[in-house]
């Protein structure tokens, strides 16, 4: 076959083969052509954000929620764009979020929860909601309003994947409410029906933990126990054990005691006088004694001398999330945590700390010279303003709440300030009795925050930064209280200056017991200054000129 006759042959073959060849292309991309443009839009919106887009992501997102209200993605577009803006996905992590954030986040999940009420997003949007109200920096920050979110999802979508999210936030909305009944109630829904979730440990923890505000400490330790056997690897096994023993310190062993100081069975009743007299007060027990070991130097215990590092009296004192005493000493100066032996373990530079306060981990605020620290930086920077837009006029006592808010009190002012993570004054606080002054603050485990009154003895618990109670002290017999303290049953512990005894008080204000140092101790202690107390009810107590701490337990 000659050369021309094969060409024209294979010619248009060829030419067939090409046109065949070049029409794959289009033929393997038409499945994805082919798609809803609101699908390709989706896929869009998360392809920017896999590429590091975010803003490009949100965008696009958003916009599929507007130009295509009807479509399945809608509800997805929404809660997408609302985690990429808030990514707070459980109560622990409250309280970093900027109040933009907060608004348009909150915008796109408010829009989520009514448009798309049948959805599976929309309990999982009433749960970041309900966050989004207990942010500080959200300016429409509301517990009530948080607290129906939650309830809502728990109600309306029992059976959702954000059931155990809804029934934990309620339960912590009533704990922070005063109510540890409704609150054990919550607790104890989400480990019937959702005994699997990642949050069966703390909500059993948190369930002996609402159970230990009520009138049965037997039945809340038996709960705690149970935390104990169950989840003995998880990070509430610990504090369950903690709970335990504060409970058997502050309510078991007052009620044996006193049970115990009664006449015993068989004996004849004692004499009685004869005429009006007042009722005879019920025995006080006697639930605290020094350790003398705490703080004693080295070489006290037999062991070969060295220097230690110490420092030259205490103005205020507070106990870490280690168990830890931190403390402020303005002479030596500097803040110095110590260790289990009350020895210093480690030391914070600062040229004039006065009050110190702990937060999460080994976060210390330290106030004072102008300033408030976070460890060793400056947190107030210049830019912190009081109630009348000028800056503090006094830096006093210091205290921090669970959702990342710092309470300021103002001794020459006589307020309170508080002021959520990004240093913005959220609230602020003044004596409601003429003439009354504020002098301490305190906080407990529960996140309530107390600040002292010391003119009419009493003292006011702040929970999210507003006031919820008022707790008269007034007939625990202190002459010049000084400063304060608060444990997780919300026992307050009332410093007396004049004499150095700590009165320690029920969360009414009835007195439980008073801890009344030896003169020995005393005239080492000089003038008291601070009183702590730690997750196990171990009391501390500090002098202004003393290089020691006195520990009670």
């Amino acid at each position: 076959m000659s050369r021309e006759l094969r060409a024209s042959i294979l010619a248009p073959a060829l030419a067939v083969l090409l046109c065949t060849t070049g029409a794959s292309a289009p033929a393997a991309a038409q499945p994805d052509d082919d798609r809803p443009l609101d699908a390709r839009t989706f896929t869009q919106g998360i392809d920017a954000v896999k590429q590091g887009k975010r803003d490009e992501g949100i965008r696009i997102l958003r916009k599929l929620s507007q130009d295509f209200p009807d479509s399945p993605f809608a509800s997805q577009a929404l809660l997408k764009a609302a985690d990429l803006i808030y990514p707070v996905a459980a109560w622990d992590q409250v309280g970093s979020a900027s109040s933009q954030a907060i608004k348009d986040a909150s915008d796109l999940l408010l829009a989520l929860s009514q448009k798309y009420r049948s959805s599976r997003e929309a309990p999982k949007a009433l749960v970041k909601l309900g966050y989004l109200f207990l942010e500080p920096a959200n300016p429409k920050a509301d517990l009530d309003e948080a607290c129906g979110r939650f309830a809502t999802a728990a109600q309306v979508y029992p059976d959702s994947d954000s059931a155990d999210d809804a029934y934990f936030g309620s339960g912590m909305c009533e704990t922070l409410r005063g109510r540890p009944a409704l609150a054990a109630d919550f607790f104890a829904r989400l480990m019937d029906e959702s005994p699997a979730s990642p949050l069966a440990a703390e909500a059993l923890y948190r369930y002996g933990v609402a159970l230990s505000h009520l009138d049965d400490p037997t039945e809340a330790m038996l709960a705690l126990e149970r935390v104990r056997t169950r989840y003995a690897d998880s990070r509430f096994a610990p504090r369950a054990l903690d709970r335990i023993t504060l409970l058997h310190r502050l309510r078991v062993q007052p009620a044996l005691l006193r049970a115990g100081a009664g006449p015993k069975p068989g004996s004849p009743p004692p004499a009685q006088k004869i005429g009006p007299s007042p009722p005879a007060a019920a025995p006080e027990p006697e639930l605290y004694r020094l350790d003398a070991s705490y703080g004693a130097p080295q070489a006290a215990r037999g062991q070969a001398g060295k220097s230690e590092e110490t420092f030259r009296g205490a103005s205020d004192i507070s106990v870490d999330a280690q168990g830890l005493l931190v403390l402020a000493s303005p002479k030596t100066p500097g803040v110095f945590r110590l260790d289990p032996k009350g020895r210093v373990q480690e030391r914070i530079p600062h040229p004039s700390p006065d009050y110190v306060a702990v937060g999460d981990g080994l976060a210390v605020y330290i106030s004072g010279g102008g300033q408030i620290a976070l460890n060793a930086k400056n947190w107030s920077g210049p830019d912190l303003k009081s109630y009348d837009g000028r800056p503090p006029r006094e830096f006093g006592p210091v205290a921090t709440d669970l959702s990342g808010r710092v309470y300021l009190l103002d001794p020459r002012d006589n307020v309170l300030l508080i002021y959520d993570r990004s240093r913005r004054l959220a609230g602020n606080i003044r004596p409601d009795v003429k003439d009354g002054r504020f002098a301490d603050l305190a906080k407990n485990e529960d996140g309530g925050v107390f600040v002292l009154e010391t003119r009419f003895k009493f003292a006011l618990e702040l929970t999210q930064g507003k006031t919820t109670r008022k707790v008269n002290l007034a007939g625990l017999g202190a002459t010049e209280p000084v400063a304060l303290a608060a444990d997780g049953l919300g026992d307050l512990y009332l410093l007396d200056g004049r004499s150095g005894f700590v009165y320690v008080a029920s969360p009414t204000g009835e007195r439980i017991t008073v801890i009344r140092p030896p003169k020995e101790a005393l005239s080492r202690l000089g003038d008291a200054s601070s009183v702590a107390v730690d997750a196990i009810g171990r009391v501390y107590v500090s002098g202004r000129k003393s290089p020691a701490v006195l520990r009670f337990q």
